[in-house]
């Protein structure tokens, strides 16, 4: 996948478009579908593995930390793993707030 960041033009529906753009709209297209829960870590990890642009970033991290309630206690370190290495290009910050707030331990909880 990023390989495809040096490709110039990418001829598609409408026209061409750069490698990038491409690989941009594949990673928001691919947060918007529903994954399946025995599949979640396997498509975080992968991933980790793509460079990508930090909105990108942050989309992945979003969609990860949104999975966490449809996958079994027994994975959630892991995908809480993962999502911290897809926010180490972006907004690690926004990812871990995210990630506290998921699971109930924010600060509101703490004031109960």
């Amino acid at each position: 996948m990023d390989c495809i960041d040096n490709v110039k033009n990418i001829q598609g529906v409408d026209g061409e478009e750069s490698g990038q753009w491409f690989k941009s709209e594949w990673i928001r297209r691919a947060c918007t579908i529903n994954w399946k829960p025995s599949e979640i870590y396997n498509i975080a990890q992968m991933f980790s593995d793509i460079r990508m642009e930090v909105e990108s970033n942050d989309s992945v991290c979003q969609k990860i930390v949104s999975e966490f309630k449809r996958v079994e206690t027994g994975q959630l370190a892991g995908l809480v793993y993962q999502a911290m290495l897809i926010s180490r290009n972006g907004k690690r910050g926004k990812c871990i707030s995210r990630i506290v707030e998921s699971t109930g331990y924010g600060l509101a909880a703490h004031h109960v």
